[in-house]
């Protein structure tokens, strides 16, 4: 079985979750439309394609994913505004 440890250091979170071995990985391309956020997106495409996961485990790949950082006072930072229009992806594991 494969463990993955993810740290979100910002949100001084430690996940640990062990990917079952029924799953595989897909990758979803979305364009944001007026008013959606990056957590209600993950959260349809969750719903939608059977990803279990932590809705925080899922916008966090998705940021890193779609190159959403930002620079402040010498730091990498997460920039989690989005823009109609904008395509985001969406890293998901779902059962096989």
């Amino acid at each position: 079985m494969k463990v993955t440890v993810l740290v979100l250091a910002a949100a001084g979170l430690l996940l640990t979750m062990a990917a079952p071995d029924d799953t595989q990985k897909i990758t979803v391309h979305h364009t944001v439309q007026s008013g959606q956020t990056m957590y209600g997106i993950a959260e349809e495409l969750a719903a939608k394609y059977g990803d279990r996961r932590d809705l925080r485990e899922i916008v966090y790949h998705a940021k890193v994913a779609s190159g959403k950082f930002r620079t402040v006072n010498g730091e990498k930072m997460f920039d989690v505004t989005i823009q109609p229009g904008e395509v985001l992806t969406y890293p998901l594991e779902v059962k096989r």
